[in-house]
């Protein structure tokens, strides 16, 4: 009878010993359970630097359609450094770009397509891509994103088939999605390297 309430008693004591629940637990225990649970430092600096971007590429993109918006409304002033801003990276024809109340966007359709598709690749990358890798895809993606745009700029340079807005927006936001996939690792990459050399 002796020996069954021994063996009942140890089987009590392992059985609280492995319990993952157990309330006895030591303070490194739950220390070591709580530091666990934490972001490592490096993948909380990718999401960082993640946000940062998605942030100003969404604020980029919005000055697009803030212009014709600001004109229409009589903030011409407004609209007026915003064109002027986007000059510098568009010819901005007019004939070649879409309208707000009677008002060109800031930049072309081709424009409009690559950043447009350039902010939905920063937006959608943590669900295709892992933050943590810094490695960015092969260069032949690149530039097969890259045709698209090439043959339809050809075809409405030489005047074989006449572009619209359409095919300029579709293929621009080809090009933009895929150039994400190495922008945001390179500048991940980048943050490390400054991490690193900072430290």
């Amino acid at each position: 009878m002796r020996d069954e309430v021994k063996l009942g008693m140890m089987n009590a004591e392992c059985g609280m010993r492995d319990d993952p629940l157990s309330v006895h637990r030591s303070p490194s225990s739950i220390h070591h359970l709580f530091s666990s649970l934490r972001p490592h430092p490096s993948a909380l600096r990718c999401v960082i630097v993640w946000l940062i971007l998605a942030t100003l590429t969404l604020l980029f993109v919005s000055m697009i359609i803030i212009a014709p918006v600001a004109e229409a409304y009589g903030y011409s002033s407004t609209a007026l450094i915003i064109y002027t801003s986007f000059g510098k990276f568009c010819h901005q024809i007019a004939e070649r770009s879409f309208y707000i109340d009677g008002h060109p966007f800031a930049v072309c359709a081709r424009c409009t397509g690559i950043y447009f598709g350039f902010a939905a690749g920063v937006l959608f990358y943590p669900l295709v891509r892992s933050l943590n890798r810094v490695d960015a895809p092969a260069r032949k993606w690149l530039l097969l994103a890259l045709v698209p745009t090439a043959i339809d700029f050809a075809l409405g340079f030489f005047g074989i088939v006449e572009n619209t807005h359409l095919s300029r927006f579709i293929t621009g936001a080809l090009l933009g999605g895929v150039t994400a996939f190495y922008v945001v690792p390179g500048l991940i990459d980048m943050s490390r390297i400054i991490f690193k050399h900072s430290s």
